[in-house]
């Protein structure tokens, strides 16, 4: 059960880690990742929707 204790350990460690940052460095942390996500159509159906599109748009 000593693997069970480090999780409890790490876990701890990451959320005491989370609530002493501030809450602007959360905020910008937050707005980068939502930036760098990839469009809806690319999430749900892959590299496809993209493909076509730039496909169409070219001609």
């Amino acid at each position: 059960m000593a693997s069970g204790d480090e999780l409890v350990k790490v876990v701890t460690k990451k959320i005491v880690q989370y609530m002493d940052e501030p809450a602007t460095t959360r905020r910008e942390r937050r707005m980068q990742r939502k930036q760098e996500k990839q469009p809806v159509s690319v999430e749900l159906f892959g590299i496809l929707p993209m493909a076509l599109k730039y496909f169409f748009k070219r001609k």
